[in-house]
């Protein structure tokens, strides 16, 4: 099993709007400095969802549910330094995390 571990500084976010008949809910993706490593969609309840995979630049792309969305945002807006980790083998991503750490402790009470 292989282990992806980048550094995200920031992201983009965009939330649909209006009622379409689509199931994408939004649009997320994260950056290390000017290189795209995480490009996802929030998919409402029920739908069918792309498993997460890498694409052919080796970012890492796929479906999230809706409900996962404001637990998602919330760690982009409030903590730092934050780290896209994954684990694969080869071509299927095993798990993904959006994480302070892969390794080092965080500490308590950052004047959050």
């Amino acid at each position: 099993m292989q282990k992806f571990n980048l550094p995200v500084d920031s992201y983009t976010l965009s939330v649909e709007l209006k009622n379409l008949a689509t199931p994408v809910m939004g649009y997320f993706s994260l950056w290390n400095g000017t290189t795209r490593v995480g490009d996802f969609r929030f998919l409402k309840e029920g739908k069918s969802l792309r498993p997460l995979r890498f694409n052919e630049d080796d970012v890492l792309v796929g479906d999230l549910s809706n409900e996962n969305r404001d637990a998602i945002v919330d760690i982009l807006r409030n903590e730092k330094p934050l780290r896209l980790l994954a684990w694969h083998d080869g071509d299927r991503v095993i798990s993904i995390r959006l994480a302070t750490s892969d390794i080092d402790l965080e500490p308590i009470g950052e004047g959050e």
